[in-house]
């Protein structure tokens, strides 16, 4: 046995005993424990969580089938109930019946935590209005897994969940996004990312510093830097940059545009002086006095060196001599 091969079975046999020391009973009755599932890699379910699945009377899913997959792959098949977003009020209601009466319940969603971006957390409020005891039983999430690889994220950031789809939610969603002047986290599926690129662009954040975190945790994971422009054109050239589930990351919006306003403002000025400064010396060249005469009042005027004056002057002689 090589010696990778020993140091994985060490780490598989640690494993072992920490399942053994959770033991029976580590559920209590009555009780809710809101549960981490993996966001696409299946080793990333924590011992915990597997035996608090396998403990519970009840798990309410976001999607039985897809969770009844991962419960069988470790041989769990606990009783399971639907909870989503179309019968969170009916259904919410049933959950808390269930607990009152001493049943204990765990909230899975589809992949990491749950009651973030999803229905989980009407049931949290319920609980606490109700007196249950809310455990967690912490997991993945794709937006703090994006916010630490992102290299982006120092210390505030805002999460946007998913834009809504179209309409003026979405374009109220994108000015609050503009108004931001921490980076904005945002989850997007495939067949929209193209659209949300798009739409950073016509908002003036083309240039903005993106990460793209595609398919976290999976065979395929990424993470790169690059801005809504440069990623729309790469996706255009190659749709498959476009496949899979993404998390963005977008550097401070809101600073990213005042200093793009700046600098377009400080070139126009730059452009309008330039003018200014031409005409000026035309006036001084049609008067009088002397070149040098004209070159040093001219210097003054404008802050310039006497000589940059000088052969400013000549030049626009010597073109008006042509």
């Amino acid at each position: 046995m090589n010696k990778d091969a020993n140091k994985i079975e060490k780490i598989l046999a640690k494993l072992s005993e920490r399942f053994l020391t959770l033991g029976a009973g580590m559920v209590n009755k009555g009780e809710l424990y809101i549960v981490g599932t993996p966001i696409g890699n299946l080793n990333d379910l924590s011992p915990r969580a597997l035996v608090t699945l396998a403990q519970v009377d009840v798990i309410a899913a976001e999607d039985t089938r897809h969770t009844a997959t991962l419960l069988a792959a470790f041989d769990i098949h606990n009783c399971l109930i639907s909870y989503h977003e179309h019968n969170m009020h009916k259904v919410g209601g049933k959950i808390i019946d269930l607990l009152t009466e001493g049943k204990s319940v765990a909230l899975v969603t589809d992949a990491g935590m749950p009651a973030i971006s999803d229905p989980g957390q009407e049931l949290c409020a319920l609980c606490h209005a109700n007196h249950i005891r809310i455990n967690t039983v912490p997991g993945p999430t794709a937006v703090a897994s994006a916010a630490a690889a992102s290299g982006l994220v120092k210390g505030e950031f805002y999460f946007a969940t998913f834009l809504p789809a179209d309409g003026k939610m979405r374009k109220s969603a994108l000015a609050k996004i503009m108004r931001k002047d921490e980076p904005v986290i945002m989850y997007e599926s495939p067949h929209r990312l193209a659209n949300t690129l798009n739409d950073l662009v016509k908002a003036g954040l083309g240039d903005c510093e993106l990460c793209i975190a595609r398919e976290l945790t999976k065979i395929h994971e990424s993470v790169r830097i690059t801005t809504p422009a440069a990623a729309l054109e790469e996706l255009s050239l190659d749709p498959v940059n476009g496949k899979g589930e993404f998390v963005l990351v977008l550097a401070n919006p809101s600073s990213y545009l005042a200093q793009t306003t700046a600098s377009e403002e400080v070139i126009e000025s730059q452009a309008e002086r330039e003018v200014l400064l031409r005409k000026k010396a035309e006036v001084y060249l049609h008067s009088k006095i002397g070149l040098k005469q004209a070159a040093r009042e001219l210097a003054a005027e404008f802050g310039l060196k006497t000589n940059v004056a000088y052969d400013l002057l000549l030049e626009i002689k010597s073109r008006d001599m042509v």
